[in-house]
C-alpha cells in the first residue's frame, strides 16, 4: 500500500472513531458522566495516531494507536447499548446478549494492544529479532480472542442490582456445535472438553503482557540517544499513572468521586500524547526539563501535603474536649496553611536539586562548578588566574564555541 493510501485509511478510522463517539452520546446515552472520563482519556489514543500514521505511516505505533481508539470508543458504544437494554426491565434476550457478547469481543484485543504491543513496538518497533515470538503470540493472542468471544455459546450478564454476574444468555452468533465443545455455565467447569482453553488463554496473556514489559525494560537498558530520551519520557508517564493511583483512591473515599475520575484520565492520556510527542520528536531535548521540573512540583506537592495533614491532625489533638471544635479547626487549618506556604520555597529547591541530580545531572554539575569558582573568587587577587578559571567554567558549564574577555583599561 503506497504512502498516500496509509494516509488516507489512517483518517478514514479516525472519523470511524468519532462516528461512534457522536452515536454514543447524541442517541444511545446522552450527556457525560464521571465515567465516560476514562471513555475520553481513551479516545485520546485514536487523533495522536492519526497524526503519528499521517506523519510516519512506516511507524506501526500510528496505527496501534488507532485501533486502540477504535476499539475503546466500540467497547463504551456496546456497553452503552447493553446498559440501555437493561433499563428496559427483564426479561432479557439476544437484545441484550448482543452488545454484551461484542463488548467482550474488543475487550481483550484492546487490553492486549494498549499493553502488550505497545511495549514490544514503541518506539520504533521491535528492540531486536529475539522478541518477535512475543509479539506473534500478542497477535495470536488478540486473534484468538476476537473468534472465541464471537462463538462463545454464552454470555453472562450482571444485573443492575449490583449482586453479581447471575444472569446467562445464549449467544446469538454462536455456532450450534460449539455449545457441545464448551461449557455454557462458567460456574461449571470441565463439563466440556475445551473448558481448559480460555484458562490457558489468561494464562498466555499474563505472560505476553509481562514478557513485554521486559522487552521495554531491556530497550531502556540498551537505548541510547534519542531513543533514550523517548522511553524515559514513555517511563515517565507510565510512573505517573501509578503514582496518582493512591490519591485517586483517597479522593473516592472521602467523597471525591469526580477528582478521582479527573485524575485517573488525565494522567492516562498523558500516555499517548507522551508516546505522540516523542516519537515525532517535537521538542524532545526538552523532555529531560519537562521530567525534572515535573517531579520536582510532586515532591514540593507530597511534602507540603504531609506537613499539612500532620500539622492539622496534630493542633486538633491537642484541643481541650471543652474548647470550641469549629473554633479549633478554623485555626488548625490556618495554622497548616501558613507552615505549607512557608516551606514551599524551602522544599521546592531541596526538590530542584534532587531531581536535578538525577535527571539534569549536566545543570546539576554546573552549578556545582560555579559555586566552586564563587568560593575560589573571594581569596584570588591574581586577574590572569581569575581571567583562566573563569573561562575554564565557561567551557566546562555553557560550553560555548569560542570564548573571550574583555577588560577595560585603567583611566590614566
Amino acid at each position: 500500500m503506497s504512502r498516500e493510501n496509509l494516509q488516507r485509511t489512517s483518517w478514514w478510522i479516525l472519523v470511524a472513531v468519532i462516528l461512534a463517539v457522536l452515536v454514543l452520546k447524541t442517541v444511545v446515552q446522552p450527556g457525560y458522566t464521571e465515567e465516560d472520563l476514562l471513555f475520553l482519556a481513551w479516545l485520546v489514543f485514536a487523533p495522536v495516531g492519526a497524526v503519528i500514521a499521517y506523519r510516519r505511516p512506516d511507524n506501526s505505533m500510528g496505527w496501534v494507536f488507532l485501533f486502540v481508539g477504535l476499539f475503546g470508543s466500540l467497547t463504551a458504544l456496546f456497553l452503552s447499548v447493553a446498559a440501555r437494554v437493561q433499563e428496559q426491565g427483564l426479561p432479557y434476550g439476544p437484545s441484550l446478549a448482543l452488545p454484551t457478547v461484542l463488548s467482550i469481543v474488543l475487550m481483550f484485543p484492546l487490553i492486549l494492544l494498549s499493553t502488550a504491543v505497545t511495549f514490544l513496538l514503541y518506539p520504533s518497533g521491535l528492540p531486536s529479532p529475539k522478541w518477535r515470538p512475543v509479539l506473534w503470540l500478542a497477535w495470536g493472542l488478540i486473534a484468538f480472542s476476537l473468534v472465541a468471544g464471537v462463538t462463545a455459546p454464552t454470555v453472562s450478564v450482571e444485573t443492575l442490582s449490583g449482586e453479581g454476574a447471575d444472569v446467562i444468555l445464549d449467544n446469538p452468533i454462536s455456532p450450534e456445535f460449539v455449545g457441545r465443545l464448551i461449557s455454557g455455565n462458567p460456574d461449571d467447569p470441565g463439563s466440556k472438553p475445551f473448558d481448559f482453553v480460555f484458562p490457558i488463554f489468561l494464562v498466555l496473556m499474563a505472560v505476553c503482557i509481562v514478557a513485554a514489559v521486559g522487552a521495554a525494560v531491556y530497550r531502556t537498558w540498551r537505548a541510547t540517544g534519542v531513543e533514550r530520551l523517548q522511553m524515559r519520557l514513555f517511563a515517565s508517564s507510565m510512573a505517573l499513572l501509578i503514582l496518582v493511583l493512591m490519591p485517586a483512591q483517597y479522593l473516592a473515599t472521602h467523597g471525591h468521586s469526580t477528582g478521582r475520575y479527573v485524575l485517573l484520565a488525565a494522567a492516562f492520556a498523558l500516555i499517548p500524547l507522551s508516546c505522540g510527542v516523542a516519537i515525532l520528536r517535537y521538542r524532545l531535548y526538552d523532555i529531560d526539563r519537562i521530567i525534572g521540573r515535573t517531579t520536582a512540583y510532586l515532591l514540593v506537592t507530597g511534602v507540603l501535603l504531609a506537613v499539612y495533614v500532620v500539622v492539622v491532625t496534630s493542633l486538633t489533638s491537642l484541643v481541650p474536649e471543652s474548647g470550641s471544635t469549629g473554633q479549633a479547626d478554623s485555626w488548625a487549618v490556618a495554622v497548616a496553611t501558613l507552615a505549607a506556604a512557608g516551606l514551599f520555597r524551602p522544599v521546592l529547591r531541596w526538590a530542584r536539586r534532587v531531581v536535578d541530580r538525577r535527571f539534569n545531572r549536566d545543570h546539576f554539575d554546573a552549578e556545582l562548578a560555579v559555586e566552586a569558582f564563587a568560593v575560589r573568587l573571594r581569596d584570588e587577587v591574581e586577574s590572569r588566574q581569575v581571567r583562566a578559571d573563569l573561562l575554564a567554567v565557561l567551557d566546562a558549564t555553557v560550553q560555548p564555541e569560542s570564548t573571550g574577555i574583555w577588560l577595560r583599561r585603567p583611566a590614566p
